[in-house]
């Protein structure tokens, strides 16, 4: 009872000053307390979420960009979050952010979700909060080998599990292996085979669109490769003219996926199999990318993108013809 109280005291003082724009002071009067306890009164309403601020920047719409990349690109759903002056980290966290309100929008109970790696899925996975009932978490490729623990396929999934209450499974194989037989050999593995066997089967997947330029990063899965395959993937991915990658799979700005030789030897779903998800939720934004998405977009390889408006401009005006000699 007493708690019911405080509640109905809380909202009444929240609407005296956020609906009727009383001030603290003429609030205080008439309860019979100070100002400075009204103050804590109104951060006490926030705390208990009876009242949320939301800030409304009335520049920051870009439902224009949005219906263009929907048509030009055939896209079920194309969200652009505002570049304004902001570094590209802050860029990540908002496409982050707007990721996860998407994979909310879409997830159903049951759902087999497949998940890639990189900043923008981190970051998507840090903006979930809901739960969901009997949710299936599946890495997309080997999670060994990367340096930061951020980044690693296993730790996102697990953390996305955590986020949605939901089943995960870990894939503790090399995403590379030097000879073929070793890979069948980690394939036929019981435990292996029930999480690879999942990729026929997704629901969602979310995946990042990486460049040329990210694969020589700390970060990069090409941490794992030895130094004879980097030297062969550099050559072919110049020689197919690869602008950007997929968990591993290669292509070019027309979305032509390229032959690469060790293709073979990297363990992640391929390109035929991720294709046959229904929803394929691409997010990555910033303009060193810009054409590694457009070519993740002729290749039809996502149905729902989350970029930066930056990117979103280059986009609609490449628009999805494509590029004579490409």
């Amino acid at each position: 009872m007493a708690c019911d109280k405080r509640i109905k005291l809380l909202v009444k003082i929240a609407q005296l000053y956020y609906e009727e724009g009383k001030t603290q002071e003429e609030i205080g009067k008439i309860f019979g307390i100070s100002r400075f306890k009204v103050l804590r009164l109104l951060q006490e309403a926030k705390e208990e979420g009876i009242v949320s601020i939301r800030i409304i920047d009335p520049a920051s719409s870009c439902t224009e960009l949005e219906e263009k990349l929907e048509e030009k690109f055939n896209l079920k759903k194309a969200i652009v979050v505002p570049t304004g002056f902001f570094p590209r980290s802050l860029v990540t966290q908002e496409i982050g952010k707007a990721g996860a309100q998407l994979l909310h929008s879409v997830i159903q109970d049951s759902n087999i979700v497949g998940v890639g790696w990189g900043a923008t899925v981190s970051e998507c996975v840090t903006h979930l909060m809901d739960d969901y009932k009997d949710i299936t978490i599946v890495p997309l490729g080997g999670g060994t080998g990367q340096i930061e623990p951020t980044y690693q396929v296993n730790e996102i999934c697990k953390r996305m599990a955590n986020k949605l209450k939901a089943r995960w499974y870990s894939l503790d194989i090399p995403i590379f292996v030097e000879n073929i037989e070793t890979k069948y050999a980690l394939l036929n593995e019981a435990r292996v085979k029930e999480i690879i066997d999942l990729w026929d089967n997704l629901t969602i997947a979310v995946v990042g669109i990486g460049n040329i330029s990210g694969l020589w990063e700390d970060r990069s899965p090409l941490r794992s490769y030895s130094k004879e395959a980097v030297e062969i993937l550099k050559k072919e991915l110049v020689l197919y003219k690869s602008v950007g990658d997929i968990v591993q799979n290669f292509f070019d700005i027309n979305g032509n996926i390229s032959p690469i030789s060790i293709r073979e030897n990297i363990i992640s779903i391929s390109i035929e199999q991720l294709k046959k998800v229904k929803t394929i939720i691409g997010l990555s934004g910033w303009v060193g990318k810009k054409e590694a998405i457009l070519g993740a977009l002729r290749g039809n390889y996502i149905t729902h993108l989350v970029t930066d408006e930056e990117v979103a401009e280059y986009l609609v005006e490449a628009g999805s013809l494509l590029r004579k000699g490409g």
